[in-house]
């Protein structure tokens, strides 16, 4: 929407890379048709970017989450999917294989250890860190700092923080049949794509003992993390 300075969806559509179409013709074939400059939503950690950025130095911006929210977020969609990947064990499970990072999506400790790194052995390449509780808190500074980030003017940035509030956002996605996609993927009684996208409801699943563990591992692996540190006051 920043780009397009649109808060229009049909104008505004992105392409999600996802590692089951990194290298298929689908991806080679549909992304030179967006148009430029392309949004590209990529899920994947920093050591599987093309070689391209290095080149080209798209400007990247990197949302990071508070995990335990993460964790909570990806049980609900990894056990709601139909077949192949669909998780069939407990949250306990989960809990523990997110812990140790043997889930299968990587572990969230690795993913912003390792953009970290990327970002300081490639100063030249333009990266902005978002915090999606930020951004839920104060979405229209957040977006101005990302169309400053952009160089795109800021003129539209209330219209755009009301356009993407996650509930506005779930009835427009409906209209671009969301529900039909999650028929194909999702189990029926799941929450599909879009869940709630609420700040702090890793309290309504973390027993006593889970949250003293995470906090516990966090505390070791994330003591020098910038990321880690902006994230730390929302996982209290």
């Amino acid at each position: 929407m920043i780009l397009r300075q649109s808060t229009d969806i049909e104008k505004t559509r992105m392409y999600n890379v996802t590692p089951e179409f990194i290298s298929s013709e689908e991806l080679k074939n549909d992304i030179p048709k967006l148009p430029s400059p392309r949004v590209l939503q990529y899920h994947l950690p920093f050591d599987r970017f093309p070689l391209q950025v290095l080149a080209i130095k798209p400007r990247v911006v990197y949302i990071a989450r508070n995990p335990k929210d993460v964790m909570v977020s990806a049980f609900s969609f990894f056990t709601g999917l139909k077949d192949t990947y669909k998780f069939k064990g407990t949250w306990e499970d989960m809990f523990e294989l997110s812990v140790s990072g043997q889930f299968p999506p990587g572990s969230w400790f690795k993913h912003v250890l390792d953009a970290e790194q990327f970002i300081r052995e490639h100063p030249d390449l333009p990266v902005q860190v978002v915090v999606y509780e930020k951004l839920k808190e104060s979405p229209v500074e957040e977006i101005t700092k990302i169309c400053q980030f952009l160089g795109k003017p800021d003129a539209l940035a209330e219209k755009i923080a009301e356009a993407v509030a996650f509930n506005k956002f779930k009835a427009n996605m409906q209209k671009e049949k969301l529900a039909e996609i999650e028929s194909l993927r999702f189990e029926k009684d799941s929450s599909g794509v879009l869940r709630k996208g609420v700040v702090g409801d890793w309290r309504n699943w973390f027993s006593e003992e889970q949250n003293k563990e995470f906090d516990k591992v966090y505390l070791d692996k994330m003591k020098d993390s910038p990321i880690g540190n902006l994230l730390k006051k929302y996982m209290m």
